[in-house]
């Protein structure tokens, strides 16, 4: 790799670390390899808000208020928040905890799959392969935990996480 590629190549991975935003438009291909993306402003929010969160739990400061997101149908949603997020969260501090749901449990788990799709790529692993790895024998569908003591956990309405 000639010097410049490898210079905007520690930029650019610097850039997702510093910035969820960022790494939302980089990972997208990952999990939408035929769809363009096509951002609007409530992107930026959404990531920036999520951001603030996740710099808030790993500092240990108190939580001052609660998020939600309305936002319509078919906005990105799902692939921000329950896909994307906690992924990047894991670059930040791959001892953070995740239990995500949904209304369906085949739902929940395709986006639990899709963010463990991001974690298997080739862009993910040649970036940040070397911060956490999936636990080969914690490394299912529903669930997985990385060598971190990171978790992540799928469920939904009428599952079960008591205990998690």
């Amino acid at each position: 790799m000639s010097k410049n590629k490898h210079l905007k190549y520690a930029l650019n991975k610097t850039l997702c670390e510093l910035s969820f935003y960022e790494f939302f438009q980089q990972a997208w291909h990952t999990v939408e390899p035929s769809v363009p993306l096509s951002t609007n402003w409530h992107h930026k929010y959404i990531c920036d808000t999520l951001q603030e969160e996740c710099e808030r739990i790993i500092e240990g400061k108190q939580k001052e208020r609660d998020i939600i997101i309305n936002v319509p149908f078919r906005s990105t949603k799902s692939l921000i928040v329950t896909v994307m997020f906690p992924v990047w969260c894991w670059i930040k501090d791959p001892r953070l905890r995740f239990i995500t749901a949904s209304y369906s449990a085949n739902l929940s788990i395709e986006l639990a799959t899709k963010s463990r799709d991001i974690i298997f790529s080739d862009w993910f692993k040649r970036r940040w392969g070397e911060v956490f790895n999936i636990k080969k024998d914690q490394n299912l569908k529903e669930r997985y935990e990385n060598n971190e003591m990171g978790m992540r956990r799928a469920t939904s309405v009428g599952g079960t996480v008591t205990g998690q």
